[in-house]
């Protein structure tokens, strides 16, 4: 098990958790299921001890032992059934950024190859559809249709000031395009000069990132940041879907 994926202040946050379970009163997973291992403190308990069994003072004298596979296996899950909401960080009484810990443990267990099979599905859809849900490009903007004055540009224009960047979910899921379409009407209003990024936006890669693959997410960052050049973009506007 390789440590490169946490930085120096995450190790020292792993080590400071005092276990005092300030954050099971937090965590929305626990409140379901009620199982240490799913539990913040639960969870840094049972990576410390793999740490121990590679790093610790028996495995400089003797060696590192085997990984166990079952109990690696029972560790990814309970790590990729937190939703990151960041509340354990909030909560906790000595500051543990715990939402960027268990970010950088999912990188460290893609890197071992133990994370789910849906993960992968996942990566497939946004490297090759660039959005999360596998639809064509060309459909991320199919929700302007249903505003009721829509431009003979369709807010894509050549340059602008002002780069709107909707997101696959505000893009694609019906239940949430009533936020872009209220925002351009907004910007519209407003009088600000800004433009879509249509079928040349990609996804912004959080689905890549919440997934523990930060360096598949690199690209799909990159090109987002390139449309937006090309468009002489100043800034970037974004109404989120996410709350």
């Amino acid at each position: 098990m390789k440590l490169s994926k946490l930085s120096p202040k995450q190790l020292i946050e792993i080590d400071a958790c005092t276990r005092c379970g300030e954050c099971l009163n937090y965590c929305p997973v626990y409140a379901q299921r009620e199982e240490e291992d799913i539990d913040p403190r639960g969870k840094i308990q049972a990576f410390k001890a793999f740490i121990r069994s590679q790093y610790g003072l028996w495995a400089r004298i003797f060696g590192p032992k085997k990984l166990d596979e079952e109990k690696l296996k029972k560790f990814s899950e309970m790590v990729y059934r937190c939703t990151l909401c960041g509340e354990c960080s909030t909560s906790c009484p000595v500051s543990i950024d715990a939402k960027n810990l268990w970010l950088a443990l999912r990188e460290t267990l893609v890197e071992m190859g133990h994370y789910p099979k849906a993960a992968e599905r996942l990566k497939a859809n946004v490297l090759e559809a660039h959005n999360i849900s596998g639809d064509e490009g060309d459909e991320r903007v199919d929700w302007l249709e249903f505003l009721d004055e829509l431009p003979d540009d369709r807010y894509q224009k050549e340059r602008a000031e002002v780069a709107y960047f909707v997101g696959c979910v505000a893009s694609y899921f019906p239940l949430v395009q009533r936020i872009p379409q209220a925002f351009v009407e907004i910007l519209d209003k407003a009088g600000v000069d800004f433009t879509l990024l249509g079928g040349e936006e990609w996804c912004c890669g959080f689905p890549l990132i919440g997934a523990g693959m930060k360096k598949e997410a690199k690209a799909l960052i990159q090109h987002n940041v390139e449309m937006m050049k090309k468009k002489g973009v100043k800034r970037a506007a974004l109404s989120s879907s996410r709350s």
